[in-house]
């Protein structure tokens, strides 16, 4: 989600780049530093409320970097079945934290 500044932000990166991104992007809600690519140019934006506007565009990952991906496996190995409830746990804090309560 983003407000009306980032999204023409967003608007001007995608008409003056050559569909390259090359800085943050989040990955399963963890920052990474990375070279993302957007396929096609192509975005959708959807209004959800005053100023906040939803970007959807797909995109790949150029030169991503498996580190972190490898350690929340070996950690997901390690507490077997409790995984569960850190699903839970995250899903709700993702509502909260992207839905503003």
């Amino acid at each position: 989600m983003v407000d009306d500044a980032n999204l023409i932000v967003f608007e001007n990166f995608l008409q003056s780049n050559s569909n390259i991104y090359l800085g943050p992007y989040f990955d399963c809600d963890i920052e990474q530093e990375g070279q993302l690519r957007v396929i096609d140019g192509s975005y959708s934006v959807k209004p959800i409320r005053q100023n906040k506007w939803q970007v959807t565009w797909k995109f790949e990952v150029l030169n991503r970097s498996h580190e972190i991906g490898q350690s929340l496996y070996e950690f997901a190995e390690v507490i077997g079945d409790a995984i569960n409830d850190f699903s839970n746990l995250f899903a709700a804090l993702a509502a909260a934290v992207n839905e503003g309560f």
